[in-house]
């Protein structure tokens, strides 16, 4: 990788098929494959970002959970405490004393 300020140089591996079509892209759009790809970086990282931007609230407003989030949160979590193995003498993770 070469950094040249706020850029990046990086190498990636494409198939075959897919260098054709970008370079088809490219011609038909008269622009660059790097730019092509610089596009669809660009692309994906705006799809993620709404994505995660769309699940915000996803909670709210409903009824089956009486509780505080943070308060469900913990409940739930809580069960993470039980760890049957533990209590079990042949278990390798056992506590228990023999």
């Amino acid at each position: 990788m070469i950094y040249m300020g706020d850029i990046m140089r990086t190498l990636i591996t494409l198939e075959d098929r897919q260098v054709e079509k970008l370079d088809a892209i490219a011609k038909r759009r008269k622009t660059s494959r790097a730019a092509l790809v610089r596009e669809a970086v660009d692309r994906v990282l705006r799809e993620d970002e709404e994505a995660l931007m769309a699940s915000f609230g996803l909670w709210k407003g409903r009824t089956d959970i009486i509780q505080d989030g943070l308060e469900y949160q913990l409940a739930i979590r809580a069960e993470w405490d039980h760890r049957p193995w533990e209590s079990c003498p042949r278990s390798p993770f056992s506590t228990a004393i023999f």
